[in-house]
């Protein structure tokens, strides 16, 4: 199942980094994903467990899958930038310095998933600790999903309307005040306010992250290694944050967190400034009259 999904979510993630605004399709992306989970869970548990359990919950879950199946016969069947590549005959060779800003943003992907994915591992037992009801952090967190939700709706409405860089510092900025406020939570009201900034912040992050390394990805083999950027960076940072957790505190696994993700931004600012123009003159140099995005 994990091997299927990364093909799927790889597939997925190239496809989008072949329109003309992947930021905003990216958004779309990541928001119809939380949103779908949102409607199974509140869906399946009452009208599909109660009845039949967990072998009807497995079959309502393939039924979805099937479902959606179909919608894949829709794909292009290649991607704009290897169309681009051997239109006339062999690619020019890709500048070093581009070379070394895909890496780069590569990079930032995966500090930027570290650091969101260590704190939401996290934030409940934050609350935990702080004695607060267990009910009321369930709502503040299914709340904050929904916030995240409206972060990466926001980014598809803005797309690329400012650019890359000035929506990803907001969204870092923003995280950045939601773990300061993380770090002295005396209220409930207070902690809402915190984790509901921390998780619209990271809803809106994640798409220009990605559309950081779509930028530069010139000939299609790099956008697809966001997916595993992804994947390393989820892994890694619960297990490193409980170490850190039980080491030094919450303010050990919070200070750990603001360095990743302010680390995700300066890799994501140098990528730019090194890739961007460079991306954009290779493409003049190697394309053959592919001027019109695929999807």
């Amino acid at each position: 199942a994990g091997g299927a999904f990364s093909v799927l979510y790889g597939i997925g993630t190239t496809v989008l980094s072949d329109t003309s605004q992947p930021a905003r399709w990216y958004g779309l992306k990541i928001a119809s994903e939380a949103g779908l989970g949102a409607v199974l869970m509140l869906t399946l548990p009452g009208i599909v467990v109660a009845r039949w359990g967990f072998e009807g919950l497995m079959a309502a879950m393939a039924g979805v899958v099937v479902l959606l199946a179909p919608l894949l016969l829709s794909l292009p069947g290649r991607g704009l930038n290897e169309g681009v590549s051997t239109a006339t005959g062999p690619p020019p060779a890709m500048p070093g310095a581009l070379r070394l800003g895909l890496w780069l943003g590569l990079l930032g992907v995966f500090a930027y998933l570290f650091c969101t994915t260590m704190i939401w591992a996290f934030i409940e037992r934050v609350a935990n600790d702080a004695g607060f009801d267990p009910v009321t952090t369930g709502n503040i967190l299914s709340l904050g999903l929904l916030l995240a939700i409206t972060g990466s709706l926001a980014a598809m409405v803005a797309g690329e309307r400012f650019g890359l860089a000035a929506p990803l510092m907001l969204s870092i900025a923003l995280l950045v005040v939601s773990l300061f406020l993380l770090g002295d939570v005396g209220s409930v009201a207070a902690y809402g306010v915190a984790a509901c900034l921390f998780t619209f912040s990271f809803g809106l992050g994640i798409p220009y992250t990605v559309s950081v390394v779509a930028a530069l990805d010139v000939d299609g083999r790099y956008v697809v290694l966001t997916v595993p950027a992804i994947g390393l960076g989820v892994m890694l940072a619960p297990a490193i944050g409980g170490v850190l957790s039980a080491q030094g505190g919450h303010g050990a696994l919070l200070t750990a967190a603001g360095i990743s993700v302010v680390a995700a931004l300066a890799l994501a600012l140098t990528a730019l400034r090194l890739g961007l123009r460079r991306a954009r003159a290779y493409r003049d140099e190697a394309g053959t009259g592919v001027t019109e995005p695929i999807v």
